[in-house]
């Protein structure tokens, strides 16, 4: 019910561009998300341009300290994958990460591999303990926590679902949900080995794309953004793999460019496949 009612709003505030300036009309609405329909040769192009708030970036610069241990936080969130699965599913991925233990050939990075901590059988127990501190009988919301010490946040996520895990509804600054609402992307058959498409893109490339326009748009803020991937939460255990060379990619691409300086990238699941 929460899936449809937010297609249905959103579908019913779209704004017309025709025969308009997008990048004028865009940024003068903060429109993120346009969908192209323009060139009739195609069943429609979706664009993804994140519009960096000025104002916002200078506020939270001001605000922001030296105490903390990580000037950028890149949460990636994988569904319903187990730490053998991701291994198995990731292969890529994972040999990047276990190459980083070894401390060469990167003498800037490395990493470290946790096993299981707190895992219970439903997503909503887990979820609590990621993104919640607790402290002196309350928890501490992460995306709070964040913001008052002067990180810019963001998130994009191809699941339907706007406050997905947060339970105070404390908004992003910046977060692209839209386009998993889409009623083209709803997946019709259950078992299926293929990709995740949406007009003729993989939906991750949408938003590898969107996460990597809010690192360079806000390369002089301190950031903490987080990806929320649901391709392992489907009983086949084969689409996940999808996800293996974009993700690579991106942090590779991160990597050699000088963008992941003092930033910690964690990878995390709530649990594995409960098909």
């Amino acid at each position: 019910n929460n899936t449809k009612n937010l297609q249905h709003y959103i579908f019913n505030n779209l704004k017309s561009l025709d025969n308009k300036d997008f990048n004028e009309i865009t940024t003068k609405l903060n429109i993120e998300t346009i969908l192209d329909f323009s060139n009739q040769n195609t069943e429609g192009e979706l664009i993804i341009n994140l519009n960096k708030n000025k104002t916002l970036s200078e506020e939270r610069k001001k605000i922001s300290n030296n105490n903390s241990i990580y000037d950028n936080i890149l949460l990636i969130f994988l569904s319903s994958t187990s730490r053998s699965h991701f291994q198995r599913g990731l292969p890529k991925l994972s040999k990047f990460i276990s190459k980083l233990m070894s401390y060469e050939p990167f003498p800037t990075m490395t990493s470290y591999q946790f096993g299981k901590y707190k895992n219970f059988p439903f997503t909503m127990e887990n979820i609590i303990n990621i993104f919640y501190k607790k402290e002196n009988n309350s928890q501490i919301n992460s995306l709070k926590y964040f913001k008052e010490n002067g990180y810019i946040t963001g998130q994009v996520s191809d699941i339907c679902d706007k406050n997905m895990n947060n339970k105070n509804i404390i908004n992003w600054d910046h977060e692209n949900f839209v386009m998993s609402c889409d009623p083209n992307y709803f997946n019709k058959k259950e078992f299926t080995v293929y990709e995740r498409c949406l007009y003729g893109k993989p939906i991750s490339e949408y938003m590898i794309n969107y996460a990597l326009q809010f690192w360079e748009k806000y390369k002089e803020n301190k950031k903490y953004f987080r990806m929320s991937f649901n391709y392992g939460n489907e009983p086949t255990g084969n689409v996940i793999k999808y996800l293996d060379e974009p993700l690579y990619n991106m942090l590779w691409g991160l990597y050699n460019q000088g963008q992941l300086k003092n930033t910690a990238v964690i990878i995390l699941s709530e649990q594995g496949n409960k098909n």
